[in-house]
Formats: structure tokens, C-alpha cells, sequence
């Protein structure tokens, strides 16, 4: 019985591991380097956040760190390999922490953590909601907070 019961563990263990795929991790050569994480692959197109310097009018900064605050970013993916990484534009990009992001299984909408508005235009860097937003064409539509932020 003993053996037996020692045969039909090992042949359920085989079986097992013969369903097993096993994945290789490679870092991605993203140039500039910056602070890149939360990454989504929505067709060949790979989404990330990041906290790196970009070129605006008024950079805004993280009080306790002060470096630059969250952007949203993606890259063409072509034969495993990132294209050029570009700020997402539009609707999805504001002056303060946009992202992570999350999207539907068709790519067409998508889900952005973002700092709330505190009145008069401010936003409160520790106080971040949900935001959707669908995309029309190239384009992504009008940015919609979600009911229960609070």
C-alpha cells in the first residue's frame, strides 16, 4: 500500500510539472532611467509609471523626496525591445501624480491613480483617487473620477 500510494504521489507530481511553463525575466534597456514601476502590456504597447525629470514650465517636486512626482509613459514593443518612451499625453497627463494605470481587457479604457482636487485648483499630493478614461481612435476621451472617491 505504501508504494502504491509512493507511485501514484510521484506520477501526480509529473503530471503536474509537465503543465508548468516556465518564463525567463529580462529588465527592459529603458533610457533615461528613472523610478519605473506598475508596468501593463495593452496590445504591443507597454504602459509603466515613472518618476523621472521631464521638460515642463513648472516642475513640481515631492516635498519629502524632492524628486519629480509620478508620470505615466509607454513604448512600442518591437521583438521584445522598447521603441521610444513618450510621456502619454492629454487627457492622462497632469502637472502632479498620474499612475499607476489598469486597463480594460480590450485596451479601450483605462484606470489612473491621481492626486484629488482640494479646491481652487489644488491637489493634495496624499490624497489620490480613481480616474477613467476611454480611448477614441488615437486619443483618449475625457477623464472621469470615480464615484467613490472621497
Amino acid at each position: 500500500m505504501r508504494g502504491l500510494l509512493t507511485t501514484f504521489i510521484l506520477a501526480l507530481a509529473t503530471l503536474v510539472s509537465q503543465g508548468q511553463v516556465t518564463w525567463s525575466v529580462e529588465p527592459l534597456d529603458i533610457k533615461p532611467v528613472g523610478d519605473d514601476f506598475a508596468p501593463v502590456l495593452v496590445d504591443s504597447t507597454l504602459y509603466f509609471t515613472s518618476v523621472r525629470d521631464r521638460v515642463q514650465v513648472v516642475a513640481y517636486t515631492d516635498a519629502a523626496t524632492n524628486k519629480p512626482l509620478a508620470d505615466l509613459y509607454c513604448a512600442d514593443i518591437r521583438s521584445g525591445k522598447p521603441g521610444h518612451i513618450r510621456l502619454v499625453d492629454g487627457t492622462l497627463c497632469t502637472p502632479l501624480n498620474d499612475g499607476p494605470a489598469s486597463f480594460s481587457p480590450s485596451g479601450d479604457t483605462v484606470c489612473i491613480t491621481r492626486n484629488i482636487p482640494t479646491g481652487k485648483g489644488k491637489r493634495n499630493a496624499e490624497l489620490l483617487g480613481l480616474y477613467f478614461a476611454v480611448r477614441t481612435g488615437n486619443s483618449w476621451g475625457e477623464v472621469t473620477p470615480f464615484a467613490h472617491n472621497s
